[in-house]
């Protein structure tokens, strides 16, 4: 199984689908998988999935402050008709990191640490 799992009336369900899971089962794997990620983001990696929250602060799935956004541009996008927004993020880890999500339609941010800040 990959990734965070989430229930929904009564069932879990990872990305790889449902899954047979207590909420209590859910809830534990998820952690360790948080612990797994802020391991990886201490050592400052090339790449990064996080997520924009209240519009400055980066986190985890979970909620865990990973940095926070030092710049940003939002421009529409013509082709797909939806708003785009480049950020640059500065990590709690030391690291500067870039990228670009769908401001209007999502929260997770693929970030790219730059080699000089």
């Amino acid at each position: 199984m990959t990734g965070y799992v989430i229930t929904h009336e009564g069932r879990a369900f990872s990305p790889d689908g449902a899954v047979n899971m207590t909420q209590a089962e859910a809830e534990a794997h998820n952690a360790a998988l948080e612990v797994a990620e802020l391991a990886a983001w201490k050592d400052r990696p090339e790449r990064f999935i996080a997520y924009i929250a209240r519009g400055a602060v980066v986190t985890t799935w979970r909620g865990v402050v990973l940095g926070h956004v030092i710049a940003c541009n939002t421009w529409r996008n013509a082709r797909a008709g939806h708003r785009m927004t480049y950020v640059r993020v500065r990590g709690n880890n030391g690291a500067v990191y870039a990228g670009t999500y769908g401001s209007d339609w999502s929260q997770a941010v693929c970030l790219r640490k730059l080699k000089h800040s």
